[in-house]
């Protein structure tokens, strides 16, 4: 046999080694633990198909301040699924988080941050004036899960009026991932400004989903909202999460931190989360069910009251849940953690001896 002829030979043997000593459905290399803010091409994800993607990387952000981002992903934006993290830079503060997710007002002083104005080429991220959070902003756009998907389509819905979504998706509820977005004509766009609920001296503005279970979800539009004309509501069935907190109790004005122990970059990781009312004590149902209501924490001043509840202090180990300290209706969150992974291929070097 010629040394050509030899070296190909042990090269494909090599390979077939590899192949055969890894088990099944995992892959050769990792991503590397990078967060570069380009676009990017994977292999199949954990956490829903994902074939491309784009994240902004960290970015700071001032208070009061927007920032467009161009990330030309193309398509149809209604494919898309969108993370929106923080990240509060302070010494002792809440690190990466979602305190405030898509505004909170308090007596006059506005927080939080959110996504509004998306379009298949670009995106813009909002600070409030008062926010003391979010001196960061991340940003990741994938195509969204798809796996017994049902979505609405834009749907209008009237202020202060409640729309009753069948999906009769079946199966089990712990497996669902929720998507509500809203569309304005103008200025917001496509946005999740408000998201889950804001009051400010007394309106009421923002949308939100609960109620969630096998057949059906409600989606709420408060009184006074300008921004949310219509809503997109999507609820699909991804591949198992790589970490499942499940429906873990806690107090209200309760921090409780668990461990996920995933390890590596927490830049490749998709976090959800969600909350569950648990029926009173007499009653057969709960209020609110499984929600989103105050996501992220809402300050209802009228009332002195803090309702809702967010994660924060995310590491590669663990991750803190904070109830808000008047909440009504967050009586157990889940969090659910995904890994995003590359598929790496190790080529066939066959050089060419005499």
């Amino acid at each position: 046999m010629k040394p050509r002829q030899v070296f190909l030979a042990v090269s494909i043997v090599v390979v077939l080694l590899i192949a055969a000593l890894l088990p099944a459905n995992s892959t050769l290399a990792a991503e590397p633990d990078r967060d570069t803010g380009q676009s990017k091409t994977h292999g199949e994800d954990s956490g829903s198909a994902i074939d491309a993607l784009w994240t902004s990387g960290w970015v700071d952000i001032a208070t009061s301040e927007s920032l467009e981002f161009t990330h030309n992903m193309g398509g149809d934006i209604e494919d898309y699924a969108i993370q929106l993290w923080f990240k509060d830079t302070a010494a002792g503060g809440y690190g990466v988080n979602n305190r405030g997710y898509g505004s909170v007002e308090d007596n006059g002083p506005w927080s939080g941050a959110f996504w509004r104005t998306l379009s298949d080429t670009t995106i813009t991220v909002g600070r409030q004036p008062t926010d003391p959070y979010a001196d960061q902003v991340r940003v990741w756009i994938w195509p969204s899960e798809a796996d017994l998907e049902y979505c609405t389509g834009w749907t209008a819905i009237a202020q202060g009026a409640t729309a009753t979504v069948v999906h009769n998706l079946g199966g089990d509820v712990k497996d669902y991932v929720v998507k509500l977005w809203f569309r304005d004509p103008s200025p917001s766009g496509v946005h999740q400004i408000y998201y889950g609920g804001v009051e400010d001296e007394g309106n009421l503005y923002g949308a939100y989903w609960y109620g969630l279970d096998t057949t059906q979800v409600q989606v709420t539009r408060n009184a006074d909202d300008v921004d949310a004309e219509e809503f997109l509501l999507c609820v699909s069935v991804p591949d198992p999460p790589d970490w499942d907190s499940d429906w873990v109790d806690i107090s209200a004005g309760e921090t409780i931190t668990v461990a996920h122990g995933l390890g590596g970059n927490i830049n490749r990781y998709i976090v959800r989360t969600e909350f569950k009312s648990v029926p009173a004590k007499g009653s057969p149902e709960a209020v609110m069910g499984i929600h989103q209501f105050a996501y992220g924490g809402e300050a209802v001043t009228e009332d002195a009251q803090y309702v809702g509840a967010n994660w924060q202090n995310l590491t590669n180990q663990t991750i803190s849940v904070y109830r808000w300290a008047d909440d009504p209706y967050a009586d157990q969150i889940r969090v659910r953690i995904w890994l995003r992974r590359m598929s790496v291929y190790l080529p066939v070097v066959v050089k060419n001896y005499p």
